[in-house]
């Protein structure tokens, strides 16, 4: 199983066991279906019947057998029956392999009159061979206003690749049509007023079981009896939330730092009316969106006054990657220096476990070869060997921890960066560390690291603190900057708040005697 697979199913459980616990008129997802090889429901009832051969594929993630292939000849999945809607939502994820024009449809459902008088469908009905784009359309006929078929369109949408539509009507006949995360269009019924009764059910890999048969790739089939929010079609685009649980994860882990600056926050680090980070400030600031820490223990070590808060920065004063849900409106600023140190202590508990995850953003608008940046977590020290941490090396993203250094990645100026860190004990009880990178050009989060072995770790005790650390011997100058933000530390992924769709494949397997390392921009050094 994959790290995108493992984390899909651990999200879906722990959404899966929300919506148990609610009443069940709160539980407006009629029917879901990750498609993960075959259409087994995750919400309601597994499928009525399958016609025809449709065969497991793999997902736009890469992931084998995770998703299904309808051949477009006779194989569609009938779902079971959905009651009358007042309004409504289909999400699906789509690839067309089809080059013929003509109807074929992904998901529709319908009555049983002629022409299907009471239909909700999305449908691909051409095919440009010459731009090799597509054209997508969503139905909506409630039978009862006379008006035919209501449609709503998008143009030119690349082809044999995978996109998620989403379509939506609500009670007030208005249907809208989103492709990959935006919306497309809108069209309202003359009547005024939409109920869909249908008397069959809904059909996968075809508008209806007579005709219109799908040629390409299904996943992530969802069908709900409300109208969801363009920020949480959003989300699925993102893939910062699935079906089950359609709002981004929050963080909540052990302690974050936002880096905001306002008086009227509610965290509890000192800035100084310049925005310094400064102790001994006879007129301190609050930062806003800590978790973890306390007025009581403040920041210190040599050279407070050289970090800053800084609200004019990258995107509008705060680092932002939409893989992470994160604030805009304050980041830390480190300017180049001979050598600082700084450290503030969580004063939250911090639970014991084999594994521990920290995050944060990063951005640099220079690049200097003898200076090294830094912010992680440690015992408190002035160094980097215990915990692990996060900075620059040079021109390179690098991780520090169990007294190596490992370079991750050459970084472009002007791009934020979004890095990911776990660090922990195996099943064989080795230290170990693994680390991903995602950058905004990328968006995903490649692996980097895959389980390195470590020299030491001691899991709670080299977690106390919230460190940040320069290195080098540079003249200060307001020019040459780096800004970190959203640094995190928890015990589990969807703790951070890291979506659930933000990992890229995990790297295949690695010849023996490299098995512990991604070959992908990796130097270890002492």
């Amino acid at each position: 199983m994959t790290m995108t697979q493992y984390l899909k199913r651990q999200t879906l459980a722990a959404a899966l066991l929300a919506l148990t616990a609610a009443p069940a008129a709160q539980a407006s997802l009629l029917w879901y279906s990750a498609l993960d090889g075959d259409a087994t429901a995750i919400v309601g009832s597994d499928p009525a019947s399958t016609n025809g051969s449709p065969t497991a594929t793999a997902d736009r993630y890469g992931n084998a057998a995770s998703a299904v292939l309808f051949d477009g000849d006779d194989s569609y999945i009938i779902s079971p029956e959905v009651a009358s809607l007042s309004a409504g939502t289909i999400s699906l994820w789509v690839r067309s392999d089809s080059t013929v024009s003509g109807d074929i449809g992904p998901i529709g459902v319908g009555g049983s009159g002629s022409g299907e008088a009471e239909y909700f469908s999305i449908v691909r009905p051409s095919h440009n061979s010459g731009a090799n784009t597509d054209e997508y359309r969503v139905d909506l006929d409630d039978g009862d206003n006379g008006i035919g078929r209501l449609d709503v369109y998008a143009h030119n949408v690349p082809h044999n690749n995978w996109h998620l539509l989403v379509a939506t009507f609500t009670g007030a006949g208005t249907l809208e049509l989103y492709l990959d995360g935006a919306s497309v269009g809108t069209n309202s019924l003359a009547g005024g007023e939409a109920t869909i009764d249908p008397t069959n059910d809904w059909v996968l890999g075809a508008e209806r079981t007579s005709a219109r048969y799908w040629t390409g790739a299904i996943d992530d089939a969802a069908i709900y009896d409300h109208v969801v929010t363009s920020e949480q079609v959003y989300n699925l685009y993102l893939g910062a939330a699935t079906p089950t649980g359609l709002d981004a994860p929050t963080f909540s882990g052990i302690a974050k730092d936002s880096f905001q600056t306002t008086e009227d926050g509610d965290g509890g680090t000192y800035y100084d009316d310049g925005g310094n980070i400064n102790v001994h400030a006879t007129n301190p600031y609050v930062v806003s969106g800590t978790v973890g820490f306390s007025a009581a223990k403040p920041w210190g070590g040599s050279g407070t006054t050289n970090i800053q808060t800084d609200n004019d920065g990258p995107a509008d004063g705060g680092l932002h990657h939409n893989l992470l849900s994160g604030e805009l409106d304050g980041a830390l600023q480190l300017k180049a220096k001979d050598p600082r140190d700084q450290h503030r202590e969580i004063d939250a508990a911090i639970p014991v476990s084999d594994t521990y995850y920290m995050s944060v953003l990063l951005h640099a608008n220079k690049i200097e070869e003898t200076n090294v940046m830094s912010i992680g977590f440690n015992d408190g020290g002035n160094d980097r060997d215990e915990g692990f941490h996060v900075g620059f090396d040079g021109d390179q993203i690098a991780v520090f921890a169990g007294g190596s250094t490992f370079d991750l990645q050459q970084y472009e100026l002007d791009t934020t960066y979004l890095v990911v860190l776990r660090m922990g004990v195996d099943a064989s009880g080795n230290e170990t560390l693994s680390a991903w990178v995602g950058a905004d050009m990328d968006g995903l989060l490649g692996h980097r690291l895959n389980n390195v072995s470590l020299e030491s770790f001691a899991g709670v005790a080299d977690l106390g603190y919230l460190t940040t650390k320069i290195d080098g011997s540079l003249v200060e100058t307001d020019d040459r900057l780096w800004w970190f933000d959203e640094v995190r530390l928890a015990t589990s992924l969807t703790d951070l708040g890291v979506y659930e769709g933000a990992f890229a494949p995990t790297p295949a397997a690695l010849p023996a005697g490299l098995a512990l390392m991604s070959l992908i921009g990796l130097r270890r050094r002492r």
